[in-house]
């Protein structure tokens, strides 16, 4: 089974550590005006809504890890310009819904046949 998908419920922080540890995860999070206009520096982007609805779910992106402050480090699908050189930093807290909608891939799954499983994934949403 290459693909398992955890919706309606969130994993627990420390289930979705274990996973990143491991591969990278897919997620869905919502994304407002202020995530796409995040500029990067040193802040980190907090977000308006921690607990989603799946209809507010709008944003594919991919957890990559976690800072020494257990803040989740996320890689963007808008390239190198976007945040810091195409990354953001969720704050410990403020996750705009990163673990509600987890797509997670066995260990043997290479990176670029996770992207394109989570790319088809989500035309099923």
């Amino acid at each position: 089974m290459p693909i398992k998908i955890y919706t309606g419920h969130s994993v627990s922080t420390g289930t979705l550590k274990s996973w990143i540890a491991k591969n990278p995860v897919g997620a869905m999070i919502v994304a407002d005006s202020s995530f796409n206009s995040y500029t990067g520096g040193t802040s980190t982007y907090t977000c308006t809504t921690n607990s989603p609805s799946d209809s507010q779910l709008n944003k594919a992106v991919t957890a990559v890890g976690y800072d020494s402050s257990s803040n989740w480090i996320v890689r963007n699908s808008n390239g190198t310009s976007w945040g810091n050189g195409g990354y953001v930093t969720f704050t410990k807290g403020s996750e705009c819904g990163l673990r509600t909608r987890i797509f997670r891939f066995n260990s043997g799954v290479q990176a670029g046949v996770a992207a394109v499983l989570i790319l088809v994934s989500l035309v099923a949403f």
